[in-house]
């Protein structure tokens, strides 16, 4: 059985935003991935583990941000277990961790899209964050209409131009 627990750890320098980490445990065998995403104690609660999201205040979109973040990785973290999982053969952690930095790699263009199409959407532009959703490949996975995004491999990239315009 596999586990991952997200963790906040605090910053030695006083004032300072802390870093959140993910430990990720596979056969008593545990990894720490940490992250470069970084916020206040007091906007971390220890007991349920989560970002504490307040309706006001000037960073509540930095911690929405990040808490959107912390969800795309668990569920990117969710899917590279099940798929080791689904194989007929033994895994270790660190596989798990070298996947989930991998996949981090090849998909973060596409997250940047993402935070920018949030952003927009912040902004009032719903039109262009629409127009860039579009332009994300977005295929319907069942009636609720759920979007799921297709990341092409770096093969498929290649024969792209190197400039995008946006």
């Amino acid at each position: 059985m596999t586990t991952v627990k997200v963790k906040f750890r605090p910053s030695t320098v006083e004032g300072r935003p802390g870093t959140i980490v993910y430990f990720v445990t596979h056969r008593r065998v545990v990894r720490q991935i940490t992250t470069g995403y970084k916020v206040f104690p007091h906007e971390w609660d220890d007991k349920q583990s989560s970002l504490v999201v307040t309706s006001a205040g000037e960073r509540t979109a930095v911690v929405q941000a990040v808490a959107q973040r912390i969800r795309r990785d668990m569920n990117r973290l969710d899917k590279i277990i099940n798929e080791l999982n689904s194989g007929k053969r033994a895994f270790a952690t660190d596989e798990i961790v070298r996947l989930f930095h991998e996949a981090e790699r090849e998909a973060s263009f596409f997250e940047f899209m993402e935070e920018v199409i949030l952003q927009l959407e912040r902004l009032g532009k719903e039109r262009t964050a629409e127009n860039y959703t579009t332009a994300l490949v977005p295929k319907i996975t069942s009636k609720k209409t759920q979007w799921q995004y297709h990341y092409p491999q770096r093969e498929q990239i290649s024969h792209f131009p190197p400039t995008i315009y946006v």
